[in-house]
């Protein structure tokens, strides 16, 4: 399978998402990958221009839940774009709004976007690809100012095990990287590692 599927990064905020992202997309097309094209996180440029706060998210009021609603559609739209550019590795995925919608909102909305047709697309993509969650690292929180933060470790954490529970409810194979694996390098050759060998 390898240089067709998908590589999903993903979890909570502030768990190096982002950094590995970008390494794994430099260190495939160094070992001679196809074409490879990177999804950057959908949801920031979202809330820049949606007039949603992340207070507003914390509280799960309608406007978040729409922009979730939004973020999902997003994402989408980018796979659809970008699957005929080359290999995706995507900072983030369709399940990640629903994460957020699950324990910020009213169930009805993660239920309504668990039902609807961008996630039903989004899921089978997820399920041929390579899924990376990773887990919180307690040094690596910070605040950045946009970013929702959580209110404290247990919050973080209950985020990370919503990610859990929605994977294995929707059938999603998935590969944790474990708190304890910090180095860039080793985060990288593991992601790789797994990429080649499923």
């Amino acid at each position: 399978m390898e240089g067709s599927r998908s590589i999903y990064i993903i979890g909570a905020q502030c768990t190096g998402k982002t950094t590995l992202v970008e390494d794994v997309a430099v260190a495939l097309q160094s070992h001679g990958a196809k074409p490879v094209t990177t999804i950057k996180e959908l949801a920031r440029g979202i809330l820049n221009t949606a007039n949603i706060t992340r207070d507003d998210i914390r509280a799960g009021n309608a406007g978040a839940m729409e922009f979730q609603k939004l973020v999902l559609g997003a994402q989408l739209n980018e796979e659809l774009d970008r699957e005929r550019r080359g290999l995706i590795v995507s900072d983030r995925s369709g399940i990640d709004p629903i994460a957020y919608a699950t324990l910020y909102g009213p169930p009805e909305v993660a239920r309504e976007l668990l039902e609807s047709d961008a996630w039903r697309v989004l899921r089978e993509k997820m399920r041929k690809g390579l899924i990376v969650l990773c887990e919180p690292v307690p040094e690596w929180l910070f605040d950045d100012g946009t970013r929702l933060m959580p209110a404290d470790d247990a919050e973080w954490y209950e985020l990370h095990t919503v990610f859990i529970s929605l994977l294995q409810q929707t059938g999603i194979t998935y590969e944790v990287l474990p708190a304890t694996c910090t180095s860039r390098e080793e985060r990288v050759a593991r992601v790789l590692e797994r990429w080649r060998s499923k």
